[in-house]
C-alpha cells in the first residue's frame, strides 16, 4: 500500500487470495467435515460404554445408563475361524 490508498493491484491480489481460500475450503471441508464427524462420534461412543460400565453399580440413585452407540455381537467358534483361516490361507 502506498500513501494515496489501496492500488488496482493490492485489491486484484486480495480478490484472487479470497477466491482461491474459498475453492481451497469448498473442496477440503467435506473431507475435514466427515473426519471430525467420525471422530466425535467415535469419542461420543467410547464416553457412552464407560459411563455404562460406572453406572452398572448403582451409585448415588443412577441406576443403569444405556451405551449409545451401536455396536453387533458376534459369537466366534471354530467353524468360524476355519473358515476364515482358509479364506486368508493362514499356516500354521
Amino acid at each position: 500500500m502506498n500513501k494515496k490508498g489501496l492500488t488496482l493491484e493490492y485489491l486484484v491480489k486480495l480478490i484472487l487470495i479470497g477466491v482461491f481460500a474459498f475453492i481451497i475450503l469448498f473442496f477440503l471441508f467435506p473431507g475435514i467435515q466427515k473426519l471430525l464427524l467420525g471422530a466425535g462420534e467415535k469419542a461420543q461412543c467410547q464416553f457412552s460404554v464407560v459411563l455404562s460400565s460406572l453406572s452398572a453399580a448403582p451409585v448415588f440413585g443412577i441406576t443403569r445408563i444405556p451405551v449409545e452407540c451401536k455396536a453387533e455381537r458376534i459369537i466366534v467358534d471354530k467353524d468360524m475361524l476355519d473358515k476364515i483361516i482358509k479364506k486368508n490361507k493362514v499356516e500354521n
